[in-house]
């Protein structure tokens, strides 16, 4: 009888720890459909926001990169206000490589010179920071 019990015991335990580690069934109720949000119109974007876009794609042409500008540009159509604008230019450094190289961030299509997202010129030569001499003094 013990053997019986026994028996039972180890079928209702391997019952419970079968169904306990699987999903749940999905119901009607339960079912997600996928999410299909509407497209957001193009908006201007921070300074920061830009940079750091730019940035990204910088730090794989050279790890040793040093930020040498960053300026906001116009989009026909599009506001810059509140330190937000819908075109950034950056230009990077690389003082290993003795290169320099314009990045730009446009959230908007402008057509084959400045897309949207991000574009990347070519590498110009730099020779480093230039020391400003006075030379009427």
């Amino acid at each position: 009888m013990n053997n019986k019990r026994l028996k039972a015991a180890a079928t209702i335990l391997a019952f419970v720890m079968t169904t306990a580690c699987s999903e749940a069934p999905k119901t009607s109720e339960t079912k997600t459909e996928p999410k299909t949000e509407a497209l957001k119109p193009a908006e201007p974007v921070s300074g920061k926001t830009a940079f750091y876009e730019m940035y990204k794609p910088a730090r794989g042409w050279a790890s040793d990169l040093l930020p040498l500008s960053l300026a906001n540009g116009e989009v026909p159509g599009m506001k810059n206000e509140a330190g937000k604008a819908a075109m950034w230019i950056a230009v990077f450094v690389s003082p290993s490589r003795r290169e320099a190289r314009t990045f730009s961030y446009s959230v908007v299509d402008q057509g084959a010179h400045y897309p949207q997202g991000i574009t990347v010129g070519g590498a110009e030569p730099w020779s480093g920071p230039r020391l400003k001499v006075n030379r009427f003094r």
